[in-house]
């Protein structure tokens, strides 16, 4: 009993932490083809709802599966019991078919449970859901209406979706100053998809006036986080002088590191702009800045690896 508590602490931990790091990855960037060349690897809202799933899946089949019919249940006695996180938790476990047969209708009966309680994490489930019609007939009003439920109470990855929402005007009236705010306030929270696309509207002046050195200053936030198309954008501002100074070793850095996660779809772009900053540095410049990106990444490497081990869940790039 006191082994199965045990582990049962360690899946509560876990949990707790993996939502907010998996959320805080979640998202897809609205870049353009005609601005900036083409840029990131942006997640769509169905891979979304399959990131929100498959983590929990993972861990719990890997670490947990002596006890996974035992967690199951316990799940349920608390869900049963009125926990809205529990409900939460056990709406994903229906889901992935993960210590019960999968069964969608019943995550969704839980999810909204728990949503209707005012559990963020749920109401922006069930936002996924009726977005895609996953399981459910599509309803862009009834996504809307749980996204902002979620997004009202402050809950980033809602904030993030809505701008995504007004944006492209998918379901709803495009307003593009609604998605910058919606945007802002989840740039705010340190997403960092949000910050690329925010930036991107202070640079193409869409619902805000034009300011590159604020657009600047996103793509930074964002590329030290890994977004690639930050990453490719912020290289292109140091390449050209736009918003800062005219910098080709930072832009080298920059483009050599988007050139490792950028999208098949946009490497050619992103490797050419490479090679012409490449052109402005000397071969010693070059070198040094090849190992300042060898370092940079190891750093990264190391940085999820600890957190790996204190936290029990996984760091998404």
């Amino acid at each position: 009993m006191i082994v199965l508590l045990f582990l049962i602490t360690i899946l509560v931990v876990f949990i707790i932490v993996w939502r907010y790091k998996l959320h805080a990855k979640a998202g897809k960037a609205n870049i353009s083809k005609e601005d900036a060349n083409k840029t990131s690897r942006l997640v769509t809202q169905s891979g979304q709802v399959e990131q929100l799933i498959n983590a929990t899946k993972s861990f719990l089949e890997e670490n947990t599966n002596d006890h996974i019919h035992e967690t199951f249940k316990l799940m349920k006695s608390s869900a049963e019991l009125g926990d809205i996180g529990a409900q939460f938790e056990l709406g994903m476990m229906y889901y992935n078919g993960v210590g019960v047969d999968q069964n969608k209708l019943k995550a969704i009966k839980w999810y909204k449970m728990s949503a209707e309680q005012g559990f963020e994490e749920a109401q922006f489930a069930l936002g996924l859901i009726y977005m895609t019609g996953d399981c459910v007939v599509e309803d862009k009003r009834e996504a809307l209406k749980w996204y902002t439920m979620a997004a009202n109470s402050g809950f980033a990855p809602a904030q993030y979706n809505l701008g995504l929402i007004f944006y492209s005007g998918d379901g709803v009236v495009q307003d593009k100053r609604k998605a910058f705010m919606w945007y802002k306030l989840a740039a705010e929270h340190g997403l960092s998809s949000a910050q690329l696309n925010l930036g991107q509207m202070y640079r193409n002046g869409e619902g805000i006036n034009q300011d590159m050195r604020e657009a600047y200053k996103l793509f930074k936030l964002a590329a030290e986080q890994g977004e690639p198309g930050a990453q490719y954008l912020l290289g292109l501002m140091y390449a050209i002088g736009q918003g800062t100074s005219l910098n080709y070793e930072q832009a080298y850095f920059w483009f050599l590191l988007a050139c490792e996660r950028v999208d098949d779809e946009y490497i050619d772009d992103t490797i050419e702009s490479c090679n012409l900053a490449s052109k402005q540095l000397n071969l010693r410049q070059r070198k040094r800045i090849e190992r300042q990106v060898d370092e940079y990444n190891k750093g990264r490497v190391r940085k999820s690896f600890v957190f790996d081990k204190s936290c029990y869940c996984v760091e998404y790039f």
